[in-house]
């Protein structure tokens, strides 16, 4: 595995059920190998899984990451991360990052232009005005590479592409 790997400013869409909310980004770690996940919409278009935290002397810290599934309930949208807040490895999460690894991550509808699961749809990953990705972000340090960082204004958008951004095209 890599020393380390820090995953910023994606969007992420599972169509199959994953095993855990953040579909295995934050799994199959070991001790010295740092890994962060940061500003990234999860979007499972099948049920939303449990939050897995990682143990705490495995260096793994997220935060200000949106999840969401259509089919989730206000249950599971409000107890998502109830329990590992309460934790002491959340509490250890803060030796590593001061605020603590989830602080800022929430359970949310990210109201993007368009996400079908229909296969035969194009989809749009951008946010849509009073979405709640827009200015959700933590901030990234300066020396991380953000091709779009002077395209967000305030605080950044959470996912791969900001409010105001024109999507990427691939082909004719």
């Amino acid at each position: 595995p890599w020393p380390s790997l820090t995953i910023y400013h994606n969007t992420f869409v599972m169509r199959e059920a994953a095993r855990d909310v953040a579909m295995g980004t934050t799994g199959s770690n070991r001790p010295g190998h740092e890994r962060r996940l940061f500003n990234n919409v999860f979007l499972h278009e099948a049920r939303l899984p449990g939050h897995l935290p990682s143990d705490p002397a495995l260096d793994v810290i997220e935060d200000g990451n949106l999840f969401w599934s259509p089919l989730a309930d206000s249950k599971q949208v409000a107890s998502l991360f109830a329990k590992f807040r309460a934790s002491d490895a959340f509490t250890k999460s803060r030796e590593r990052y001061a605020a603590g690894s989830t602080t800022n991550s929430l359970v949310a509808d990210p109201q993007f232009q368009r996400a079908s699961n229909d296969i035969n749809q194009t989809n749009d990953y951008r946010p849509i005005k009073g979405s709640p990705i827009l200015d959700a972000g933590i901030a990234i340090p300066a020396e991380w590479p953000d091709p779009l960082r002077d395209s967000d204004s305030g605080k950044p958008d959470l996912g791969a592409l900001p409010a105001g951004v024109e999507r990427w095209r691939v082909g004719p």
